[in-house]
């Protein structure tokens, strides 16, 4: 089983220090439904950024930096992985993933992804 969480913030502010606080609460609130891996993505500008490796979402948002990032972003979007396919310490693995410049999460086992 894995965790999405979101946090946005509306008529295009920034998350601020508030959303940055509840993006975070909500993130390692979702370790207990994945704790193999974690990620993240937000907006800078007009980039679209992301962070994941292995381990659980503690670890992820360890480095106070991402939430620098994320505190002048108008969204973030959160993931934490539950192993079923792939190896449970591939980073790769992780959400959010980038196939062909759509970036996403999901929850579960998506098959023949590879056809």
């Amino acid at each position: 089983m894995c965790g999405i969480n979101l946090a946005l913030a509306l008529d295009g502010g920034k998350l601020g220090n508030v959303g940055t606080s509840i993006f975070s609460a909500m993130h390692y609130a979702n370790q207990l439904r994945g704790v193999d891996a974690a990620g993240i993505y937000w907006r800078e500008g007009e980039d679209v950024l992301f962070y994941k490796d292995a381990g659980p979402a503690s670890s992820v948002l360890r480095p106070k930096s991402y939430l620098g990032y994320i505190r002048d972003s108008v969204f973030a979007v959160g993931h934490t992985r539950a192993a079923t396919l792939g190896a449970a310490d591939d980073a790769k693995a992780a959400h959010p993933f980038n196939p062909g410049g759509v970036i996403g999460v999901h929850n579960g086992t998506i098959s023949g992804y590879h056809s």
